[in-house]
């Protein structure tokens, strides 16, 4: 089976729930409202000091999701920036958008004063 056949595999609820606790910051689930709610994207908002540091992490995510092929809606303002990964092949979400939400994670804990919510739980840069 090729990497590109392999990529896109839509996550169960239970396997997206178990991933959110392994991100180094606070992600939410979204769904659609309907009577079967399914989940259909991760979400995360994250607020800079300044509209410089804002835009050089805008400009190491749009790298990254350009080399990983995999793009994330954005909404930026001033000193915030509000991103949703949802895998549109899939109609819902896959490890694709965990492995770019956990590089995501990790670049806004390397930006000096960014704030963002925090797990329940402490996660180790290990995990």
């Amino acid at each position: 089976m090729s990497k590109q056949a392999t990529k896109y595999i839509k996550l169960t609820l239970p396997q997206i729930q178990s991933k959110l606790q392994t991100l180094p910051i606070k992600w939410q689930l979204n769904s659609v409202n309907t009577p079967t709610s399914k989940p259909i994207s991760i979400s995360t908002t994250f607020k800079f000091k300044t509209f410089e540091d804002t835009w050089a992490y805008l400009t190491k995510i749009s790298m990254r999701s350009h080399l990983a092929g995999h793009h994330p809606t954005i909404t930026t303002t001033y000193n915030e920036v509000k991103l949703v990964l949802s895998t549109h092949d899939v109609d819902g979400v896959s490890e694709v958008d965990f492995k770019l939400a956990k590089r995501f994670s990790d670049y806004v804990l390397l930006v000096p004063g960014a704030k963002f919510d925090k797990l329940e739980h402490e996660v180790t840069k290990d995990t």
